[in-house]
This record gives structure tokens, C-alpha cells and sequence, in this order.
């Protein structure tokens, strides 16, 4: 082989050692990059959950205080109602059946207040005011506040002594079940009477205060 010929092989082997480290070079640099695009991919997946985990625990931190606060207003101001034999006068009952369902109610036996109630009112339709609140209370007192919150609508309207008791129970009912928006419309009104004047505008403050609706 002569001197041309070997300086000739040099040449071509120096350039096929250069093309293969390009090549090398290329197919790492690829990997690298498609690692690099990986490892991406995995952030922004990583990144778009935590963002949702974000918003969704945004969006319960700012329920929660209502519902605390609902809870808590309505534990300071729920008091049971208390009574006496004077309420069944006002029935004009001529049986003794009222009284006997006013010593349930004041025994804490609320079911069997319920049943006595329900008995009365489907034999008497009239003049039956009187039964669909205690029965709102008693319902309340078993913290069925969606039958209690029925018996205080069956109340509200008929002109009557119980009227006013009966929205500020449903107010408290309505608050107690996350309806705030409805207790302040009771709230209002109640805090332009006399007896529940100051208690309504105390709790009205307070909701406005966290703008709870």
C-alpha cells in the first residue's frame, strides 16, 4: 500500500470516527431532550393537579365558615320552648287530649308528642295553630329540622299569637340547614318586633359581618 493510498484510508477513517460521534452525539442530545420533554410532561400534570387540589380546598375553606357559624348561632339561640297548660285553651279543646300531649312535650318524649299531635289534628282540622308548632319543636328537638321547617310554614300566615314564634324557630331552622338567605329574610322582619327585635339584629350583624349568604 502505497503513501497516497494510506494517507487516502487515514482520511476516510478520521471521517467516519468524526460521523459517528455526530451521529452519537445527535442521538443523545434526542434522548436528552425527549427526557427533558418527559420530565415536563410530569410537571405540568403535576402542577394542573395541584392547582385543581388548590381550588377545590379553596372552595371548602370557604364554605366551612358558614356552616361553623350557622351551627354556632344556633346553638347560643335555640332554647326549647317552654309551656305550660295555657296552650291548650287556646284550642278550646273539650277533652283532655292537648294536655296529655303538653306532658309529653314538657317529659322530653317527642315521638309520642308527635303521635298524640298528628292524632288531634286529623280528627280537629280546625284551630290546629297550636299543634303544628309543637310539633315544629318537637321535630326540632329530634333535629328533623326539614319536617319542623314544614310544621312553622303550616303557622306563618294565620294571624295568630304563634305567628311570630313560629317564624323565629324557622329562622333558626332555615339557619341550622344552611338556608341562610331565607333566615335572613325572617331575621329582618323579626327585627322589627318587639320580643325578638334585639336577638334577630345581633344574629343578622354577625352574618353580615362574615358574609355568610
Amino acid at each position: 500500500m502505497g503513501s497516497e493510498e494510506r494517507h487516502s484510508l487515514e482520511h476516510e477513517l478520521m471521517r467516519n470516527e468524526l460521523m459517528y460521534q455526530i451521529q452519537k452525539n445527535d442521538v443523545l442530545e434526542l434522548n436528552k431532550q425527549k427526557k427533558v420533554r418527559r420530565i415536563s410532561i410530569k410537571w405540568m400534570h403535576i402542577v394542573v393537579a395541584a392547582t385543581i387540589l388548590y381550588i377545590v380546598g379553596s372552595a371548602i375553606l370557604i364554605m366551612l365558615p358558614s356552616v361553623k357559624l350557622n351551627d354556632k348561632i344556633y346553638a347560643s339561640y335555640y332554647h326549647k320552648y317552654k309551656t305550660d297548660n295555657t296552650i291548650a285553651s287556646r284550642l278550646n279543646y273539650k277533652n283532655r287530649d292537648f294536655i296529655n300531649v303538653i306532658n309529653s312535650f314538657n317529659k322530653n318524649n317527642y315521638k309520642e308528642t308527635i303521635t298524640k299531635l298528628q292524632k288531634i289534628i286529623e280528627f280537629d282540622t280546625t284551630n290546629n295553630t297550636s299543634a303544628y308548632f309543637l310539633l315544629g319543636i318537637s321535630f326540632m328537638e329530634m333535629q328533623n329540622y326539614q319536617e319542623a321547617i314544614k310544621k312553622f310554614l303550616q303557622v306563618i300566615g294565620e294571624n295568630d299569637s304563634f305567628n311570630e314564634l313560629a317564624e323565629w324557630y324557622l329562622a333558626l331552622c332555615y339557619l341550622k340547614t344552611d338556608q341562610t338567605s331565607d333566615a335572613v329574610i325572617l331575621l329582618n322582619d323579626l327585627a322589627s318586633h318587639h320580643y325578638y327585635q334585639s336577638n334577630a339584629e345581633k344574629i343578622l350583624k354577625k352574618l353580615n359581618r362574615y358574609k355568610t349568604y
